[in-house]
């Protein structure tokens, strides 16, 4: 019997290491992370629809417990994203430090160009936990991300 050690939640760039390492830990450990490196198999009949259907039941899977080990003031950033894959490397362009490069300017330009617009108070806290994401991507402080 296989028991999983419970992640604590990603919540910004602080402990992303141990947070993508331990996803990968779980995810491999359920046999889904295959999901976040490989591309779709066609679906063109007999074997190759049962493998597509199988790689779409691993991705939902591997999706899910990704977006179950995000805060609740990141999920609304990355929840968007229709497959593990993707939301897997946006992660990594927010918060791994290797793949970072040429986007931490990028993060910072929009930030700063950040405006809220009139509506809801609904859609005003998703516009502050937005802007909260980009500031935590860029790790600026609580003072400049909220004055």
């Amino acid at each position: 019997m296989t028991t999983s050690v419970p992640i604590k939640q990603l919540d910004g760039r602080g402990g992303y290491l141990r947070w993508k390492e331990s996803v990968l830990l779980h995810v491999h450990t359920l046999g889904v992370a295959g999901v976040v490196s490989d591309d779709r198999p066609t679906a063109t009949g007999g074997d190759d629809e049962a493998a597509s259907k199988k790689w779409a039941h691993d991705d939902a899977v591997c999706r899910g417990h990704i977006l179950a080990t995000l805060s609740d003031r990141l999920l609304p950033d990355y929840a968007r994203f229709a497959t593990a894959a993707d939301l897997w490397r946006a992660l990594a362009r927010t918060y791994d430090d290797d793949d970072l490069g040429e986007f931490r300017g990028r993060w910072q330009d929009k930030f700063n160009g950040f405006e809220f617009e009139q509506g809801t108070g609904d859609l005003l806290l998703e516009q502050i936990a937005h802007a909260e994401a980009l500031g935590a991507a860029e790790k600026l402080s609580d003072f400049i991300v909220a004055p």
